[in-house]
């Protein structure tokens, strides 16, 4: 064997191996890539996981959202629950009971004077005769009732006409209506009966020594509606004029009515009004609801005399 050949053989055989080598190389570089692929499939999963920490953010976010909208809807379910609790209190005060209408009884006529001196009386029984006058059925008193200014007794009876039972609480009042033959003359006293226990705040006026009470029933659906200040005067000098009224006082020549206010009959209490006469003289008036028990609604109506 020749060098020449020794050498073109070491070639070969280097270039064998160097081939080898590439080829080892290239399995390696393989190897290498699956495994690269494999090692890139943790960062993909990584990646998975980091979109799922992203999508868990995304996620926390819209729980963020969904916790803030489940805070809203709670909010909303607590504003709604708040709501309800105003409408609630709205529905209970809407539906709360209204103070009962006042209603009337002015008895005019004591019967006659029991002779004796100091203020008249009357008895029990006297006043329980007295209550079922003009509404029939049955009635009690308790206390007798001095015949002076703001005295009282209590007593039971019919709540109306078509209530014979005595099953209404009555508060016997006394009072003063304006004499027969002139107002200006002076006054004597009656007796008013309220439903209820004494009459308090501003309808106390109404049983001062210096007013004179009369009244009239207009219709049965008055004061269904509140009356402003001119058609309360209106119908107020109805009564001073007519003389169908509880205690006639037409002979006062009355022209003019006017008040300060309109009347509601939801609750007791007294308008001022001024009356005016032909001769140009003013009286002072203080006109209420008159619910009379018995008769029509209308009004009732206080007279300053002094």
């Amino acid at each position: 064997m020749t060098i020449t050949s020794t050498a073109r053989r070491a070639r070969t055989v280097l270039t064998v191996a160097a081939g080898a080598a590439l080829l080892s190389a290239s399995a390696c570089s393989t190897s290498a890539g699956a495994d690269g692929e494999d090692s890139a499939g943790a960062p993909s999963e990584t990646s998975d996981q980091g979109e799922q920490q992203e999508g868990g953010q995304n996620t926390s976010d819209g729980g963020g959202a969904a916790t803030s909208s489940e805070q809203g809807d709670g909010d909303s379910d607590e504003g709604s629950e708040q709501n309800d609790g105003v409408d609630a209190g709205d529905e209970d005060e809407a539906t709360e009971p209204t103070e009962p209408e006042t209603r009337l009884v002015l008895v005019t006529d004591l019967g006659p004077e029991e002779p004796g001196e100091g203020d008249l009386v009357r008895s029990p029984d006297q006043l329980a005769a007295l209550l079922t006058g003009p509404l029939g059925g049955m009635a009690e008193c308790y206390d007798e009732l001095t015949l002076s200014p703001g005295a009282t007794a209590s007593c039971m009876g019919p709540a109306s006409v078509d209530s014979p039972d005595p099953d209404q609480e009555w508060t016997a009042h006394s009072v003063r209506i304006p004499s027969a033959e002139d107002f200006t003359a002076g006054s004597r006293v009656a007796i008013l009966f309220t439903t209820g226990g004494a009459l308090t705040g501003p309808a106390e006026v109404l049983l001062e020594e210096t007013v004179s009470l009369t009244g009239l029933g207009v219709s049965s659906t008055f004061g269904a509606e509140d009356l402003d200040s001119e058609q309360l005067a209106q119908h107020t000098l109805e009564v001073l004029t007519s003389p169908n009224a509880y205690v006639p006082v037409d002979y006062a020549d009355w022209e003019h009515v006017s008040c300060q206010d309109g009347l509601s009959f939801a609750t007791f209490e007294p308008v001022a009004c001024t009356a005016t006469t032909a001769g140009g003289d003013h009286w002072e008036l203080e006109v209420a609801p008159g619910a009379f028990a018995g008769n029509d609604q209308g009004l009732l109506v206080g007279i300053e005399t002094l």
